[in-house]
């Protein structure tokens, strides 16, 4: 749908310079091919004789041109090469035409007066490199958001935000954002960098440009690849509390939850408390199947708020409040743990990854990249670990512990954030981690979507994220939301013509007069965010809002070739 409104127009006078000069172009090859580097043949006395380009002109100055073109039985040959050289010309010209046309901005017509504009081509990206106060050129340690405009250190760890209905796109951008990553930290081999990645479809792993071993894979459907190191994370009560909480689903009564979360955390500071810094989801798995009255001695011993929560009657049996937060805690706990514990049991001690040492970077034989998966088979699953996963890298980052740094940069890259359901300290994250180098990328769907998941803390999240990109949209309150509110609205001056009739004794004459008005409308409206950005041309055409103006940017289409299997 490229419908303009009466207001827009897509200038010609590119286009048609465009035609003019390829057609002249082709003229000029046509004519050396044609009459220089194979010349036509005469005939003279029954003989052939190569006609050169100076003596042809020669003949067309002495003669004239029809009579130098018939003598000899030249015409027989020329004429068809200058039919070929006119409709070569005629047709480089018009699809030169075509494609000029196709790129050139299309033009508003109305009066500007106040706001942010919508800026397009060249003109969006030297507005953000004017923006970001720097020229188009980078260092080593610079990446570029957009094509042409290299992001400061400043701005990349304020978050970057990728809406885009399916098929918009979004994914071809992350591509493009993981190679300028994976150049840095190639360049940089020394550096303090860290790279974590979400990849919801396997697209991005199977097709990860780096080799097998500069990366760790975590995915339990995947045979050979890494176990998470609870054990090497989770170093104190406080931080198996809150893996417990993330965890633990809400029921209809919230204290059974929490009674739940309570037990699971029990159940993590009993292994932590036996087995040191060695214990992972198998043995935590078998932690929580252990008998009730077991369970009870043990967190009499190491975890006394858990201890509380097993009764028993005066003729031993439990408690019926104990009887269903058991039930409760392993309906919630162990269908989860189940699949983890089986995929990742007697994995040795270095295929183990700790997201502590990554955030760190103590520990230099661990890989400096991560991709975690989400499982097709087990969704809730890859959600409930990842989650516990993203849950201690925030308090990991935000641990006194961890010094500001200047030169860390962990980027967290999230595709399909959403897949991971409620990331209850997912906002801290974003809040708190950009003293310490951490930056996030996440995409996703819509906005309806995230407020599902995020409820009343949707809004704050999203003004975490300084910069976003906008792809295309589907119609919808949704779509009318974004345009005119996340992406805002313009004042324009508006004419309005007065026409006046005055009759008298002479006749009627007519006056105009003209008034300009101040109006309020939005930058874009929900028809372009609908049909006019998306994938097309091998290009991903999307607006980047948070960079002054609105940008209208286009990213190279990002294919990335499979370099191994799923």
């Amino acid at each position: 749908m490229n419908r303009l409104a009466n207001y827009e127009y897509r200038p010609t006078a590119p286009a048609a310079f465009a035609l003019i000069c390829t057609a002249l172009l082709s003229c000029l090859l046509g004519l050396v091919l044609s009459f220089a580097l194979i010349p036509p043949t005469a005939w003279r006395q029954d003989m052939a004789i190569a006609i050169t380009a100076t003596d042809l002109v020669s003949n067309i100055n002495a003669r004239g041109l029809l009579v130098a073109l018939s003598a000899d039985d030249l015409l027989r040959e020329t004429l068809p090469r200058l039919i070929g050289i006119t409709l070569a010309a005629l047709m480089s010209g018009i699809i030169a035409f075509r494609m000029r046309r196709r790129a050139t901005p299309i033009v508003d017509r109305r009066e500007h007066y106040d706001g942010l504009k919508l800026l397009k081509g060249v003109a969006a990206i030297a507005s953000a490199n004017e923006v970001l106060g720097r020229e188009p050129k980078g260092s080593d340690r610079t990446i570029q958001w957009l094509p042409g405009v290299f992001i400061p250190r400043v701005m990349e760890v304020q978050n970057l935000l990728i809406l885009g209905a399916i098929a918009s796109g979004k994914t071809r951008i992350i591509l493009y954002l993981l190679e300028e990553m994976i150049g840095r930290l190639l360049r940089n081999p020394s550096a303090d960098y860290g790279l974590f990645v979400h990849d919801t479809t396997g697209e991005i792993l199977d097709g990860f440009p780096m080799e097998d071993d500069q990366f760790a894979v975590i995915n339990p459907d995947r045979p050979r690849t890494f176990a998470w190191a609870m054990g090497r994370d989770l170093r104190d009560d406080g931080d198996c509390e809150s893996a417990a909480e993330q965890i633990i689903g809400q029921t209809s009564e919230a204290f059974w939850g929490k009674g739940a979360a309570t037990l699971f955390a029990g159940c993590m500071i009993v292994c932590k408390a036996k087995r040191g810094d060695t214990w992972g989801l198998p043995q935590l798995y078998t932690a929580c199947l252990r008998e009730p009255a077991q369970m009870k001695t043990e967190f009499e011993q190491f975890y006394r708020p858990a201890a509380g929560l097993i009764e028993f009657d005066a003729s031993g049996e439990l408690s019926k409040t104990t009887v269903s937060l058991l039930l409760t805690f392993r309906g919630n706990v162990l269908r989860v743990l189940r699949p983890l514990a089986r995929a990742w049991v007697n994995v040795p001690r270095e295929r183990q990854f700790s997201f502590g040492e990554w955030v760190s970077g103590s520990n230099l034989n661990q890989p400096k990249v991560v991709i975690v998966q989400r499982s097709g088979r087990h969704p809730e699953t890859s959600a409930a670990w990842i989650g516990m996963a993203v849950d201690f890298i925030t308090a990991a980052v935000g641990d006194n512990r961890l010094s500001v740094s200047q030169t860390r940069i962990r980027n967290f890259v999230l595709d399909e954030a959403p897949a991971l359901g409620r990331l209850r300290r997912w906002p801290d994250l974003l809040d708190v981690a950009r003293n310490k180098g951490a930056s996030t990328i996440a995409a996703i769907q819509d906005i309806a979507q995230f407020k599902r998941i995020y409820e009343d803390a949707a809004p704050s999240i999203f003004q975490r994220f300084r910069t976003k990109i906008v792809c295309a949209q589907t119609q919808g309150s949704e779509t009318t939301e974004l345009a005119e509110q996340m992406i805002g609205k313009r004042s324009i001056l508006e004419a309005d013509v007065t026409v006046t009739v005055e009759r008298g004794p002479a006749g009627s004459t007519e006056q105009s007069a003209m008034t300009k008005r101040v109006r309020e409308v939005p930058i874009v409206r929900t028809d372009y965010l609908s049909y006019q950005l998306g994938v097309a041309h091998r290009k991903v055409k999307a607006l980047v809002v948070g960079l002054g103006d609105i940008l209208e940017v286009e990213w190279p289409l990002r294919i990335w070739h499979p370099r191994r299997r799923s």
